[in-house]
């Protein structure tokens, strides 16, 4: 509901056309809760480990159009990863804290971080700086 003040009171029955529609009930079952899968454990392996931060990873994306991943650490620090080779292709730096939020342009030529400094960046590839800091 639309709270409305009167009066230096909030009206709480005021109801507003097209503003009170409720959620619907989820009560549809769930048809995979019965289902039995096979364990796919067994046929798993490591291919490759990186020791790609100092600290946890908070946060990755992957590029839509290249073969490229980013990820954003606790150690302050975002990389871009080349999937192909898994070769360190760019490294920034530039949070004062963790980095959990991490985003690339459509268009691909901007990086943008969130982090623990309450800080967002844009990075820009083509000049290796930061483009924008909010």
């Amino acid at each position: 509901m639309q709270k409305q003040r009167m009066g230096g009171k909030i009206d709480t029955n005021m109801i507003v056309k097209g503003q009170n529609t409720p959620w619907p009930d989820d009560a549809r079952p769930n048809p995979y809760l019965t289902e039995e899968f096979d364990n796919f454990n067994e046929r798993l392996s490591c291919a490759k480990k990186l020791d790609a931060h100092s600290k946890g990873i908070g946060g990755m994306c992957l590029h839509a159009k290249k073969q490229i991943v980013a990820t954003a650490s606790d150690d302050c620090s975002w990389k871009i990863w080349n999937l192909d080779n898994s070769e360190n292709i760019m490294t920034g730096e530039g949070h004062k804290d963790w980095i959990a939020a991490i985003d690339f342009h459509p268009a691909g030529s901007h990086l943008t971080t969130g982090g623990g400094d309450k800080s967002i960046k844009v990075w820009d590839f083509i000049n290796s700086s930061i483009a924008h800091t909010f």
